[in-house]
């Protein structure tokens, strides 16, 4: 059953700021830096798409966000946010200079490799931004429980989490196309050259 914070962005939202507390606006800050002005941006999982309504809007940029749920994106789509519905594993991707994907590879698992590929095929530059340090790994059993409740976007918990050892393991494939690699205290963000650079 879709958990509570997945059902409003407003609830999405509030969850994302309690478990980032003061390196929220951090992490977009990150992102957004990576990219230039004057490209087409395609922001995957865009949730309540933060990284434009916050960081892109007012710059030139051209923005496309894609999600999987229906009312974050009609309720986006109302407030003016260029974006649209896609289930990432089935839909073809979209061309674009930048393509983004913030905190959500792991809920592709284990077809997340597959994903990314696709993505590369379709762009010039991928920025992925994962944490690799959350409350899913806590040594509280109440926490853990707290974020698998939280972690159902309306196809199931998603159990798989990158550490930072698999996360390196998951780069290693990538090593000729990485650009950028900038560790971080709570994600950790590579930037990848795509097909079309």
């Amino acid at each position: 059953m879709t958990s509570i914070n997945y059902r409003s962005l407003l609830l999405y939202k509030a969850s994302l700021r309690l478990s980032y507390r003061h390196r929220y606006r951090e992490r977009y800050l990150t992102v957004s830096r990576l990219i230039p002005d004057g490209v087409r941006v395609v922001d995957y999982c865009c949730g309540d798409a933060e990284l434009y309504t916050a960081h892109l809007q007012h710059r030139n940029v051209e923005y496309l966000g894609l999600d999987f749920n229906e009312g974050f994106v009609s309720a986006l789509r109302a407030r003016g946010v260029p974006c649209r519905v896609a289930n990432m594993l089935a839909a073809e991707p979209v061309s674009a200079e930048y393509s983004v994907m913030m905190g959500s590879l792991y809920q592709f698992f284990p077809c997340h490799t597959a994903l990314v590929d696709k993505v590369l095929s379709s762009t010039s530059r991928f920025i992925i931004s994962e944490p690799l340090k959350n409350h899913a790994g806590s040594r509280h059993w109440l926490v853990r429980k707290l974020a698998d409740a939280l972690n159902d976007p309306g196809d199931g918990v998603k159990k798989n989490r990158f550490t930072p050892a698999s996360f390196r393991e998951f780069l290693a494939a990538y090593e000729p196309r990485i650009v950028t690699y900038v560790p971080g205290e709570v994600d950790t963000v590579v930037v990848l050259r795509g097909d079309l650079a």
